[in-house]
């Protein structure tokens, strides 16, 4: 809904358990600050370390499938809260349930932060898996922060969106914390 190209931009969970994140995550705040002066921009996250713990209770504890996706959610909800809080004064965390309220407006002066989407938001999604199988859904379970991207890119009426990540590929859990990869968004 989104007339003009808005650039959406995730800060992947990989790039938070970097070993020298601190510096790279200051050095992406002051580009992103610096282009917020010519592009709108709206940035997404993935779990990162805080959704590792979550992760680790899953893998050793057993905890639910269901326990454990809230969990990655409101890991994610943190992180992008923490990078909204990054960005000063021009960051803005927005719930997931809030998304209507992103727009020039608002994308003149801030940054909006989103951790996913609300399913109140999203139409019928194809999702390919591996194997080159499709099917549709109508919700993205929590953890699954790459599909969250791009479905609000494609909320927001966007082409597409930016991944700055150290995996090889958009996947729906991320391959540096399980080797199980599942499906691929397309």
């Amino acid at each position: 809904y989104l007339e003009d190209p808005t650039v959406i931009f995730k800060f992947g969970g990989s790039v938070w358990r970097q070993e020298d994140w601190q510096p790279l995550l200051v050095d992406r705040i002051k580009q992103l600050l610096e282009l917020q002066k010519k592009y709108r921009i709206i940035l997404t996250t993935g779990g990162g370390k805080v959704q590792e713990l979550s992760k680790d209770m899953y893998d050793a504890l057993g905890i639910s499938d269901d326990t454990y996706r809230q969990s990655a959610g409101r890991a994610l909800a943190t992180q992008a809260q923490t990078l909204a809080d990054l960005l000063g004064d021009k960051g803005i965390y927005v719930e997931p349930d809030a998304l209507r309220y992103i727009n020039k407006g608002m994308l003149k002066d801030k940054i909006p932060v989103v951790s996913m989407i609300d399913k109140d938001y999203m139409d019928f999604v194809q999702i390919v898996e591996n194997g080159g199988a499709k099917r549709t859904v109508n919700s993205i379970p929590e953890d699954q922060s790459d599909a969250h991207t791009v479905v609000i890119a494609h909320y927001l009426g966007q082409k597409g969106g930016i991944f700055g990540k150290v995996t090889d590929g958009v996947w729906i859990v991320d391959p540096n914390v399980t080797s199980e990869h599942g499906e691929i968004y397309n």
